[in-house]
């Protein structure tokens, strides 16, 4: 593997990173793994290989099964790059059917990013996500929500709940769909103490990842 193919990668990154990266609290951004695997593969083909481990999918936690995947990238001559990411079963929406995929997602991405293919941040999607919910729920306890308020567009006025009921309907991967998670996840943290909008928000949140995991399971 040479260094200037390595070099041209990660130039391609940063141009998604620019044009397609997720914007995060702020202003930093990062390149979804799916984009960072594209461009390894465009320029490493079958060259190099990612390979997944389980390393653990036994230890109950909590909230349910602990899972960690570790991700290798190989060359014929061995081990590259190495990521580890962990989840919990049932920690989550997504981690209810999807804590093993998550965390295999994760590991891809720090594998990645230690070969140099991080697009700007170290994390990937899925991490980002991963670190919000284990950091726990920050609650608003005067939040107040109503049907109405949610149409315009939650407390603070600047419709944020319109732009991501649209964003999450027109997901069509996983990585999009986490993405948008990640995106609104202060606006949605704000208002998880209020009942009438956890209601809205998990509904909503759980039947578009229902039809996303269908489609990739059909492709």
């Amino acid at each position: 593997m040479s260094d200037t193919r390595i070099k041209q990668a990660m130039a391609d990154i940063a141009e998604i990173n620019k044009t397609r990266g997720v914007e995060q609290r702020g202003g930093k951004k990062y390149t979804m793994v799916a984009d960072r695997v594209e461009v390894f593969r465009k320029h490493f083909g079958l060259e190099l290989g990612v390979v997944t481990t389980i390393v653990e999918m036994a230890t109950e936690m909590p909230t349910g099964i602990n899972v960690i995947v570790r991700a290798d990238i190989r060359d014929a001559s061995g081990i590259l790059a190495t990521g580890h990411a962990a989840e919990v079963w049932g920690a989550g929406h997504v981690n209810k059917t999807s804590a093993l995929e998550n965390a295999e997602t994760s590991a891809i991405g720090r594998a990645l990013a230690a070969l140099g293919l991080h697009g700007g941040e170290f994390a990937s999607a899925n991490e980002l996500d991963a670190v919000k919910r284990k950091e726990g729920d920050i609650i608003v306890p005067n939040a107040r929500a109503s049907s109405a308020s949610l149409k315009r567009g939650g407390p603070d006025g600047k419709g944020w709940w319109p732009e991501y009921e649209k964003a999450i309907r027109s997901a069509t991967s996983r990585d999009q769909f986490d993405a948008v998670e990640a995106k609104y996840d202060e606006h949605i943290t704000k208002w998880q103490g209020n009942a009438a909008f956890k209601a809205a928000y998990e509904e909503l949140r759980d039947k578009e990842l229902a039809r996303i995991n269908e489609q990739e399971q059909a492709a």
